[in-house]
């Protein structure tokens, strides 16, 4: 789609493939998802960006006119499959306007991101 083009992640890439888990990969480089269009480095040794509770925040300046920004995210660990609730926030993604006008966007377990369960794929 030519409305849509991936954004240079490369400086804000802090992790491999190693943090997927043993014997776990994914495709790198040009990527289609869902139609989109999505860059992946192919540097195994620093192709994601990876956040937990200790790391913080990242910020990413697009720095052009947007419409849609879309993400390409993964949870990698899930309370659900142990009795956990579903809908628990996971992160906040927070855009800055021109004109300093923010928004904050909720990141919900279930509802706007999902960790794969692998036991399934076993």
């Amino acid at each position: 789609m030519s409305d849509y083009e991936p954004l240079n992640l490369s400086e804000k890439l802090n992790a491999g493939m190693d943090i997927l888990g043993q014997g776990l990969s994914a495709e790198v480089g040009s990527q289609s998802f869902r139609g989109l269009p999505f860059s992946i480095s192919a540097d195994p040794t620093r192709c994601f960006i990876s956040l937990n509770k200790d790391s913080g925040s990242v910020e990413i300046p697009v720095r052009k006119s947007a419409y849609h920004i879309i993400f390409a995210h993964r949870l990698l660990r899930s309370d659900i499959d142990d009795g956990g609730p579903v809908g628990s926030l996971i992160a906040n993604y927070s855009f800055c306007m021109e004109g300093e006008q923010k928004i904050d966007y909720p990141i919900r377990e279930r509802f706007e991101i999902a960790s794969v369960p692998m036991d399934s794929f076993r």
